[in-house]
């Protein structure tokens, strides 16, 4: 009995450091460009919408190829598409690499490695006064 007190004593006293640390970490950075790449890779493979929106410029676009035919849609289009769908965790592994950055754009490359495909997402950043926003996204399946 004394050895469970001491065992539920220390678990508690863990769980409450951890909480107390968890509470006193640094907001991370919304405006950098590791944020908004993190955040669109985030949403791509794990479903996690939490700062998608956040990252979408009001005019971003997003391509994609379906039976030969280039089809395309904007930002209400695409958080209205998450919110129907809602979590969806993908069944691939996920890479990305930059293509060309300077001070105020970037281009990723975003690859999601399926079992029997590839998806690429081509995706356009610029620099604005709210931080690193996605412009474009256009995706190809190999």
């Amino acid at each position: 009995m004394k050895n469970l007190k001491t065992i539920l004593l220390a678990i508690i006293i863990a769980t409450t450091a951890l909480l107390a640390n968890a509470n006193t970490l640094p907001e991370q950075n919304k405006e950098t460009l590791q944020f908004s790449i993190a955040a669109y890779v985030s949403m791509a493979t794990l479903g996690n919408s939490k700062d998608y929106a956040s990252i979408l410029a009001n005019d971003v676009k997003f391509n994609s190829t379906r039976n030969g035919k280039l089809v395309s849609h904007g930002k209400k289009e695409e958080l209205d598409f998450i919110r129907r769908v809602g979590f969806v965790k993908q069944n691939c592994t996920t890479a990305y690499e930059t293509i060309s950055s300077d001070d105020n754009f970037c281009v990723v490359k975003v690859r999601m490695i399926y079992e029997d495909f590839t998806k690429e997402n081509i995706i356009s950043l610029a620099k604005t006064n709210k931080g690193w926003m996605i412009t474009d996204v256009t995706s190809v399946f190999i």
